[in-house]
């Protein structure tokens, strides 16, 4: 599709520091959804512990960071004045512990609170195995959509969107298995 990724890392994060304050508070949240051991090991939400591997780590990063900022992207959070600009929610969740909701979205109290949201959310839905189509259209029995169609969403075409924006990704695979069959691609893009 000629999209250029490596640089698009790059531009993303001067927009996340030209829109959104501080880059290091939202790259940091990155962080948050794995957790390391005092042994050096970390764990990603699929998988046991692993040796530290810093290509298994920058593949993650740029993961979390490609998918975070393109569901953004799609849900308005980059237009001034947006319910999610507004609502410091880049994924327009619906819901978020105990934060509160307005309009029908959880409003955070800053941006970095809303990309660690949107960052854990994300690795959930790749923890349950599921492929793009199912992350936003829902899989009976294991998570209901993060864009359902009954909300009057298209959620295969926004699973096409954003499965358009990995390397070597279709909406059909298990995010998964794309991810540990792409950590070398996914690692390169920084």
């Amino acid at each position: 599709m000629g999209w250029d990724t490596t640089s698009w890392i790059h531009k993303g994060r001067d927009a996340w520091r030209k829109c959104r304050g501080p880059s290091e508070a939202l790259y940091f949240g990155i962080f948050q959804p794995r957790k390391r051991s005092l042994n050096g090991s970390f764990q990603l939400p699929f998988t046991g512990n692993l040796s530290m591997n810093q290509n298994v780590e920058k593949a993650w990063i740029n993961y979390l960071l490609i998918v975070a900022y393109w569901i953004a992207t799609m849900e308005g959070y980059f237009r001034p004045g947006s319910i999610s600009a507004r609502q410091n929610n880049p994924g327009n969740l619906r819901s978020w512990g105990s934060n509160p909701v307005v309009g029908g979205f959880a409003a955070f109290p800053d941006p970095a609170a809303g990309w660690r949201a949107l960052y854990s959310q994300i690795s959930l839905n790749t923890g349950r195995g599921l492929s793009m189509y199912e992350f936003f259209g829902g899989k009976a029995g294991v998570y209901p959509g993060y864009a359902p169609a009954a909300d009057n969403n298209r959620p295969r075409e926004y699973a096409r969107f954003i499965s358009g924006k990995l390397p070597q990704n279709r909406p059909d695979m298990p995010l998964d298995a794309y991810f540990w069959s792409n950590v070398d691609n996914l690692a390169r893009m920084s």
